[in-house]
């Protein structure tokens, strides 16, 4: 047999090319052959996405310094400092998406740097921050004219800015200088009127609705466009629809801190008639702000006209997410999904007046879903679920919190053979509708039972059972009091490779599951097996002895932990950061504000994305159009 060492360069360079960067760097550990190959390998690493570990320069300069040759670099950039700025920056890269980047983003000689060592960029996400002086201020507002001008390769830009950095200057700045190349563009934290200065538009008020006076600039190419703003009004669709009208994706997000008094209506909706290759549209109002006497934000002068009349036009649509539309019912909804023959993605947030006509006669309507989430419709009953099972390439399904949905929806769901996410958080099922899901042969992936208070042992265990274990990778059993120790083995003893576990408010867990968790392996070694997300926040029934299952080399692919607020300490905290850097600690009561949980990890959001061109983020799709474009 022959030694590691005698193996061809070539040979030892393909296995880590095969590898993601955790792996890579736990082989170089291995032994000297390995972390000589990974030396050698990271010197031509193509692509570097860090987004969800700041690392310092240091330990980045093992990565990226030598390397000439990459192409891509995704990174947090919070442990960076001015003077870094270089080390990131290369003449072959494309794609460069920084977050956290204040003390980059806050000197003018990063801008310089960027057309000066990286003239190919494609790709360009930055947080913008204010900087300490004015005359900072003008000298990056110069500098980052300059780099729009020298980018003429650039198809996607990203900015998220805060306080001055976005003002008029730099809105001007983008209409005067806007590469020719650019395909699509996302701006977080925007005023509705400075997207008029954005564009250059002249608006003439008018009280019949009449066509404002619009000049088309230089953004007549952009194909897509996000915007994080304000407010969203008549004035604003007209505007984007008017100018962009070669528009393939509209991503309109909004949070109004008090009822705006003009506000989208069914004039507006009428006007995305104007983008008729309008392939992805989002309508979401925020709801984190309250208006005051119980009422919730919403678009209020919208009803069942206006999606009837935009259900006239863009026949081509494939992804509808609508958010807070309050004044729209069932007679609106399904006309959308009666009107789009090419519909695969369609989500409703906040609407809780959806009801079961909405999915009404499903086998007529000639859509292809594959995508449904309708979280917190409390007028969804099993009956719509039945409809819903028609949908044979239905993959995933987002049923949270509605409340009505019962065993007779989840049996019909078991004949779903390409289900692989289903979230029925709060629904009304029990023992009988998980052994009905026991038994079906779906690939499913994620599977979500949170507040399913009518659930027992018997029906949770009845998961362990048929092919579920070999496809299940994540799931939710927050707040059931019917999770014990002896619940967690059975899916432990079963070999299910869970990547995700949430276990927060089940008081009956105690020290015993974690120690079974920690005792689990993955691929026949490692203590912990798979797991990447842990939660066991607000349980009362673990104690301070379980700290020291989380040393090394106890979970060793752990990236985020939710314990117990009773076992918070300083001096615990700092200890346990000091053990694992790369893990994240939460001691919170409500992790969700810490902790974005998706429920569609990345991986699989991935994968789904390049299989049928939706369910993936604004940044997604234009990487998947720009790998198509060459």
């Amino acid at each position: 047999m022959r030694k590691l060492e005698q193996l061809p360069d070539a040979l030892l360079l393909t296995i880590s090319g095969k590898l993601d960067l955790r792996s890579l760097c736990a082989l170089g550990c291995s032994c000297r052959t390995m972390n000589d190959s990974l030396s050698q390998f990271l010197l031509q690493l193509p692509v570097l996405h860090l987004l969800d570990t700041a690392l310092p320069a240091k330990a980045l300069k093992r990565y990226l310094e030598g390397n000439s040759t990459i192409k891509e670099v995704a990174l947090d950039c919070a442990m960076l400092h001015q003077e870094d700025g270089t080390l990131l920056l290369k003449p072959h890269l494309k794609k460069l998406h920084l977050k956290n980047c204040a003390d980059l983003t806050k000197h003018p000689q990063f801008f310089s740097d960027i057309r000066q060592h990286a003239p190919a960029l494609r790709y360009l996400s930055l947080d913008l921050f204010q900087p300490d002086e004015q005359e900072d201020f003008e000298s990056i507002v110069l500098e980052f004219r300059k780099t729009l001008c020298d980018l003429q390769c650039l198809n996607f830009l990203s900015l998220k800015g805060q306080g001055k950095m976005f003002d008029g200057q730099v809105f001007r700045i983008l209409s005067t200088v806007c590469p020719p190349s650019l395909r699509a563009l996302r701006i977080i934290n925007i005023n509705e009127g400075d997207i008029r200065r954005l564009f250059d538009l002249s608006f003439i008020p008018s009280t019949d609705h009449l066509t404002p006076d619009i000049h088309v600039t230089g953004y007549s190419s952009l194909q897509k466009i996000s915007l994080v703003l304000d407010t969203i009004t008549d004035t604003l669709m007209c505007v984007l629809t008017s100018t962009l009208v070669n528009l393939t994706e509209l991503d309109l997000l909004d949070d109004p801190v008090v009822p705006p008094q003009a506000d989208l209506s069914n004039w507006g909706i009428q006007q995305i008639a104007n983008c008729q290759n309008l392939k992805v549209l989002s309508l979401i109002r925020g709801r984190s702000k309250s208006w005051g006497r119980g009422q919730s934000s919403s678009f209020r002068r919208v009803n069942d006209l206006g999606l009837l009349l935009m259900a006239e036009s863009c026949k081509d649509l494939e992804i509808v997410r609508l958010g807070g539309f309050s004044q729209v019912t069932d007679t609106g909804l399904h006309c959308i999904l009666e009107n789009y023959p090419h519909l695969r993605v369609f989500e409703l947030i906040g609407m809780k007046q959806t009801s079961d006509l909405t999915f009404h006669d499903m086998v007529a309507t000639s859509c292809s879903l594959v995508v449904v989430s309708l979280p917190a419709a409390n007028q969804i009953t099993s009956d719509a679920v039945v409809q819903l099972a028609s949908c044979s390439q239905l993959k995933l399904l987002n049923l949270a919190f509605c409340r009505s949905v019962g065993d007779r929806g989840l049996k019909a769901l078991s004949y779903l053979s390409k289900l692989s996410l289903l979230d029925l958080s709060g629904a009304d099922i029990t023992d009988f509708g998980l052994i009905s899901l026991s038994k079906s042969s779906m690939p499913l992936v994620s599977l979500s039972l949170r507040s399913c208070k009518r659930l027992t042992h018997n029906g949770i265990t009845a998961l362990t059972r048929g092919s579920l274990p070999y496809t299940l990778q994540e799931l939710d059993f927050s707040n059931l009091p019917c999770i014990t120790d002896l619940s967690v083995m059975a899916f432990i003893e079963s070999g299910m490779q869970l990547i995700d576990l949430r276990l927060r408010d089940c008081y009956a867990i105690s020290d015993e599951c974690v120690a079974a968790l920690a005792s689990m392996n993955y691929a026949g070694k490692d203590h912990g097996g798979s797991l990447r997300v842990l939660d066991l926040s607000n349980n009362i029934g673990v104690s301070r002895k379980i700290l020291n299952l989380f040393q090394k080399p106890c979970f060793a692919r752990l990236e985020w932990l939710g314990l117990p607020k009773h076992l918070k300490s300083e001096v615990m905290a700092t200890r346990l950061h000091d053990q694992r850097p790369r893990v994240h600690f939460s001691f919170t009561t409500n992790p969700d504000k810490e902790f974005s949980y998706d429920t569609l990890s990345s991986k699989h959001r991935d994968h789904w994305g390049v299989e049928i061109g939706v369910g993936l983020s604004f940044h997604q799709r234009c990487d998947l159009c720009a790998l198509m474009q060459g």
